[in-house]
């Protein structure tokens, strides 16, 4: 055939192909035309359509404008066949050459054609080639130093190849030139793309830019289109630009104006965006997803790869999903030049192949910088999944530059080996930085890591910002190696797991916001993890929290190394997991510091059972940490918060030799650089911490200042003082005498018995003693507000008078106990509200002369509180006590002194009260049983008294009394009795002076004090009003 049409134009004849063959003979001014129908030839069968330089609502089977300059303008152009091979002519010769099929030709890159511009709106591209060659939808090319351009919007392009085409090509959109300086540019806007091959290892492409010869600039823009590319054998491209040589100056700038797609499907390889010319510098900015697959047994894939000198790379897509056998890569890039990575897409990589293989790789961004002038900056939002059996990582960055890497979305590389993000430079900077929303896991076997990062002699930085979290699943989150640069973490999020930072000059600042979490292992047999801070000198400032787990899955202790030269504490150790007291019975967790210990401040936290201390050699049972350096105080001591374990209750024991071992020093210790930060109480008994005897560890022991050979002072819990505190309080709150109702001022006569009386009394009182075995002080105070009235009084035929009335009242007390040898504090509190009746007996009816009797009875309901520095908050219990009373009196005339008669009145009261409480249990572990403050209390004494004889005058009266009660006062706690402090026997004295208002209204005003054994003082104060009538 190709003869044929070379006879036919050397005849002058003119050829058109349109389902039939016309062929026009031009001979003397004269055309003579005829037809011939061909059925054989597929080549005839095409229908070409002449659109020079457009066409317009029309449709047919190829365009072929490959001999001319210009624009070609296509709108609304549907074409569904393709040009066949060998039928496009060669520029510049009269032969056909065997070119590929092509639906749409503009120029050819043989030719020196200029200005070559496609620009088609409404175009319709849906055809199969089925010839064992390349294919092109699109091709566009020239041998000129110009540019080309091909513009398409609301287009459609479908091509498909099904023949044979083994080592050929399928190309959507072709620019292809053999010189340099060309200038591509290709715009889709709303236009879809689908390119696929059936044939054996065929290449297929959507978008392709290729220069022959030097360099080419392209630019491709996509607005809200898609591209779809299908390799059944071979390898498959989205968007490729290439330079076949000399390509250093070549220029590729991609930008997505509106989110789109691009899907690449192939056997061999598959490439989302690739750009493969070692050119000057590449800038894509891409906003399209990107699903790319490659299926074959030893495939590679890769989102977006791009190696020129400088390679700047924008994603702002939703999602980037990279599969392949072998390697996967989201994004890659590679220059000497500086490499720049923006992305904020979800990126999902896999590498499937099932055997463990190091050349299996699935690497969600890599970044490659071969220079040192060359640096690194990688910074994502989007967050990155990476899948694999062989090396997975998240990010990873090499350069012999600097190296940035900003992070602030999740990368999981939960794998067998997976790195979340690993970086290496050689003399440059290396820093990696975590935002707030960063959250890196790395994988689970040897070498796999949270963090990786290596440098020979660079400075390496990792900060990472509050709220960031930093793990892998094979617990070690960060794994760093330098020669001889610094190498600085500084964390404010959260890092679990392990750290292994080799180099001289190492230093790990756990910040105020930082968490070390030493992890509850959830698989495998780890009892230990171990950090590595430095090969020599590195140094470690916590002043966040360092925390161990409750308890690893297994149920075993943790034991933590640290390997440091310094570790300068002002932060939190905590070893107990935040457990609340008695939460469980986990104890023996270790932390051990392979260096100094600096106390800063700071505090440490310590599970312990708070026993007698004879087990483990008689070291007891605690958390511990250890020193095996020297232990020193910078600007404080270190708070030791000790938590009892769920063992401890019922124990409390006494200690024995040093105590309970907390912190085990291999060095020298100085005298000040521990203490307790909070009181620790079990059962009866607290707890204090101090030195060794012969050694400078730091031990819990229940005696003061040692045990002494035995002879030591115990150290009691303060909250037994307040229980029996609390119980004395309501026991004493409402007691009264005749005289506390009855003011007994005279109005110029006598004090009549036969009036009615309204009374009130509001008394306060303040006090303290010394409680269980002289080691407790209390100190207390009380108020109490008690009215009253006569319901009745009756004259009695021998003169006397009997008045009946009822009482009630309202009181409060408040006691602090606090230990002589700790200064621990705990406080008692009652409230307490009662009712009763009484009746009293006058034999005169001057109230101030003859016998009296005076009974009541009442009832008591209490409200008590305990709280304090070593409660673990307040504990509340209800009691109650029933008063019984009866208290004789007899008043004497003494003698007469100016307008005064002085009056003598001798006492006695007898007051049985029966106090009832249920049993207690504390959060210590402190339990009160077997209550005793039922008792009878006694009072004898004499009250003096000097009144008006003739008028209304101000009366003084003074009153001594002695004090008993039969009461022990006395609690079980956790089976052994203990005494209140309140004596036995005590002295009472009270002065006043009472006088009338009028003839109904009457006011006293008293104050007094008791003193008795165990430094026993309390002092009152009583105001009283009577209304008589």
């Amino acid at each position: 055939m190709p003869s044929c049409f070379y006879w036919m134009n050397k005849l002058g004849m003119f050829m058109k192909i349109n389902n039939s063959l016309q062929i026009t003979y031009k001979a003397s001014h004269h055309f003579v035309t005829f037809s011939l129908l061909l059925f054989i030839s597929p080549i005839i069968y095409a229908q070409q359509l002449f659109c020079n330089p457009s066409c317009n609502n029309t449709s047919g089977g190829y365009i072929s404008e490959t001999q001319r300059d210009g624009e070609l303008i296509l709108n609304d152009v549907s074409l569904n066949s393709i040009a066949p091979a060998g039928s496009v002519l060669h520029p510049g010769d009269s032969k056909y050459s065997s070119f590929a099929p092509i639906v749409i030709a503009l120029g050819v890159k043989e030719g020196n054609y200029k200005n070559l511009h496609l620009n088609a709106t409404g175009l319709t591209i849906d055809t199969t080639s089925t010839y064992a060659n390349h294919a092109r939808a699109i091709a566009v090319g020239s041998n000129l130093n110009d540019a080309t351009s091909v513009n398409l919007m609301d287009s459609s392009i479908t091509l498909k190849t099904t023949a044979n085409a083994s080592s050929k090509n399928t190309i959507g959109i072709l620019m292809e030139a053999d010189t340099t300086g060309q200038i591509y540019s290709i715009s889709l806007k709303n236009t879809d793309m689908h390119i696929s091959s059936e044939a054996n290892n065929n290449t297929v492409g959507g978008i392709w830019a290729y220069a022959n010869n030097g360099f080419a600039e392209t630019n491709v823009i996509l607005d809200n289109s898609n591209i779809t590319v299908e390799s059944a054998s071979g390898s498959a491209y989205g968007i490729r630009t290439e330079n076949k040589s000399n390509p250093s100056g070549s220029v590729i700038n991609i930008q997505d104006v509106s989110s789109g797609a691009i899907k690449v499907t192939a056997y061999s390889a598959a490439y989302g965006i690739s750009i493969d010319t070692i050119g000057k510098n590449t800038s894509i900015d891409n906003k399209s997803d990107m699903i790319v697959n490659a299926t074959g047994s030893n495939s590679s894939a890769y989102g977006i790869n791009a190696r020129t000198r400088e390679n700047t790379i924008n994603t702002h897509a939703q999602n980037i999903t990279v599969k392949a056998s072998s390697q996967a890569y989201g994004i890659n890039t590679l220059g000497t030049g500086n490499q720049t990575i923006t992305n904020t897409a979800n990126i999902s990589v896999e590498s499937s192949n099932p055997s463990v293989n190091s050349s299996n790789q699935a690497i969600g961004i890599f970044a490659q910088s071969t220079s040192n002038t060359g640096d690194i900056t990688i910074t994502t939002g989007g967050d990155i999944t990476v899948r694999g059996n062989g090396v997975t990582k998240g990010i990873s960055a090499s350069s012999q530059g600097n190296s940035t890497i900003n992070v602030s979305s999740q990368i999981d590389a939960g794998n067998i080996n997976g790195i979340g993000i690993a970086s290496t430079t050689t003399t440059g900077e290396n820093t990696i930085n975590l935002s707030s929303q960063a959250k890196v896991m790395g994988g689970n076997d040897a070498s796999s890591a949270g963090i990786f990062m290596k440098s020979t002699s660079g400075k390496q930085q990792i900060v990472l910002a509050q709220g960031s979290e930093l793990s892998s699943l094979n617990d070690m989150a960060i794994s760093g190696q330098n020669s001889t640069g610094n190498t600085t973490v500084n964390n404010n999020g959260r890092i679990i797991g392990r750290a292994n930072l080799s180099g001289n000059n190492v230093v790990f600042n756990n910040q105020t916001a930082g968490i070390l979490d030493l992890k509850n292992f959830s698989s495998g047999s780890k009892s230990d993890i171990i950090y590595t801070i430095g090969t020599s000198g590195g140094v470690i400032n916590n002043a966040g929290l360092i925390k161990f787990a409750d308890e690893n899955f297994d149920g075993t202790t943790t034991n933590a190394i640290f390997n440091v030269a310094t570790l300068t504490n002002s932060g939190i150790i905590d070893l107990t997991g935040k457990n609340p007291t008695g939460a469980n019975n986990l104890v023996g967790d270790t932390f051990t510091i392979n260096g100094n210990y600096v106390s800063d401040g700071g505090s440490i936290y310590l599970n312990t059972l708070l026993d007698d201390a004879s087990s483990n050699g008689g070291q007891g049972t605690s958390d511990l940490i250890i020193v095996n350096g020297n232990v020193t105080t910078s600007s404080g001591a270190t708070n030791l918060y000790i938590t009892p374990t769920a063992s401890t209750a019922n124990l409390g024991q006494l200690t024995t030799g040093n105590g309970i071992k907390v912190v085990e020093v291999q060095g020298t210790s100085s005298s000040d650089a521990f203490q307790l930060g909070r009181p620790v109480v079990a059962g009866a008994y607290e707890y204090t911490l101090g030195q060794g005897q012969s050694d400078d560890s730091w031990y819990l022991s229940s005696y003061y200042k040692g045990n002494a050979g035995g002879n030591g002072i115990i150290q009691y819990n303060p909250a037994i003082g307040a229980y029996l505190a609390n119980q004395t309080a309501a026991v004493q709150m409402f007691q009264q005498t005749l005289f506390d109702r009855l003011i007994s001022s005279s109005d110029g006569k006598n004090n009549d018995a036969s009036k009615s009386l309204f009374w009130m009394r509001t008394k306060m009182t303040h006090g303290s003693y010394d409680s269980v075995h002289g080691q407790l002080n209390n100190r207390n105070r009380s108020y109490s507000l008690q009215m009253g009235g006569d319901l009745n009084v009756w004259a009695l035929d021998n003169g006397g008078y009997f008045h009946l009335g009822m009482m009630a009242g309202y009181g409060d007390a408040k006691n602090t106990n606090k230990s002589d040898s700790t200064g621990t504090k705990t406080d008692g509190k009652v409230k307490g509200y009662t009712t009763g009746v009484y009746g009293t007996y006058f034999a005169n009816q001057d109230t101030n002369l003859g016998l009296y009797v005076d009974l009541w009875s009442q009832m008591g309901w209490y409200r008590n509180e305990i709280s304090g520095e070593a409660q673990q908050g307040t504990k509340k219990y209800n009691s109650t006590v029933w008063s019984n009373s009866v208290e004789l009196g007899y008043g004497i005339p003494l003698t007469e002194s100016g307008d005064y008669q002085w009056l003598a009145t001798p006492q006695a009261q007898f007051t049985y009260n029966h106090y009832d409480a249920d049993n207690q249990h504390d959060k210590n572990n402190l339990s009160i049983t077997n209550n005793n403050a039922s008792g009878l209390d006694t009072r004898l004494g004499v009250r003096f008294h000097a009144r008006g004889i003739q008028k209304d005058l101000i009366e003084p009266f003074i009153e001594v009394n002695w004090l008993d009660t039969t009461a022990k006062n006395e609690l079980d706690f956790n089976g052994k009795s203990y005494k209140d402090g309140f004596a036995k026997d005590r002295l009472e004295a009270k002065i006043g002076l009472q006088g009338n208002i009028n003839k109904q209204w009457s006011v006293s005003a008293q104050m007094g004090g008791q003193w008795g054994n165990n430094s026993f003082s309390n002092y009152q104060g009583q105001l009283n009003v009577n209304y008589k009538f």
